[in-house]
């Protein structure tokens, strides 16, 4: 598990338990983007083969998108060009983050590492920690910045 669900609740302020993503959760979260509040529908996409069929359908309707792997879990990160190219052919034009989770737990992904994957593939990369919140809000501004930017060409 790399913690989608548990950033989502972090940032809703609600307790964060070993949580696992049956298929797909949908949930509006509310930020602040160049002082206004704005409400995000996030959709968290179940990790596990069986739920793959799900992602264009959903991945399609989106405007942007967030790839999170554990820093704690070399195979997570290993995993991100698998989670892109069952999406590349719907997403080639949307703006996406790459979030490395856990950033308070003992790492087996270093900073360079994954910051040089975000590079290559031209996206922001923020280390998380929805256990102290660390980045979390910075995250999700950003891509909503990046989104913003883009529906306003």
């Amino acid at each position: 598990m790399v913690g989608k669900t548990a950033l989502l609740k972090s940032l809703q302020d609600t307790s964060i338990e070993t949580i696992l993503t049956l298929g797909l959760e949908i949930t509006d979260i509310e930020i602040s983007v160049r002082n206004e509040k704005i409400t995000l529908s996030v959709i968290d996409l179940g990790g596990k083969e069986a739920f793959h069929k799900f992602y264009t359908k959903y991945v399609e309707t989106a405007l942007g998108g967030i790839f999170v792997f554990s820093l704690a879990n070399r195979k997570s990160f290993e995993n991100l060009p698998y989670y892109q190219n069952l999406i590349k052919d719907t997403f080639t034009d949307k703006p996406f983050i790459l979030v490395g989770n856990k950033s308070d737990m003992d790492r087996e992904v270093s900073y360079e590492t994954a910051a040089s994957f975000a590079d290559e593939n031209d996206m922001p990369y923020f280390e998380t920690s929805a256990i102290t919140k660390e980045n979390i809000i910075e995250a999700f501004t950003s891509l909503s910045e990046m989104i913003i930017k883009k529906i306003s060409k």
